[in-house]
């Protein structure tokens, strides 16, 4: 399946019980990472729910964030 923002391959295993690589379910990258609510409003609502973040579209999202923070901060 694909990111619903970038439209990338996300190769989340949660979507399938095994992955290819033997993974079990739950073992995906994405179950240890926090996704901020800004991030998932941005998602169009056909993938709610439905679709994975990649990890692109993630780290972009928080290094934005970041940046953004530094820079109110040192206002």
């Amino acid at each position: 399946m694909k990111c619903p923002l970038c439209g990338e391959n996300h190769s989340c295993v949660m979507e399938t019980t095994t992955s290819a690589s033997g993974n079990e379910l739950g073992s995906c990258w994405c179950a240890r990472e926090t996704f901020p609510k800004a991030l998932l409003d941005t998602v169009p609502d056909a993938y709610k729910n439905a679709a994975c973040i990649c990890k692109s579209c993630l780290s972009e999202f928080k290094a934005k964030a970041k940046v953004e923070s530094d820079s109110s901060a040192n206002e």
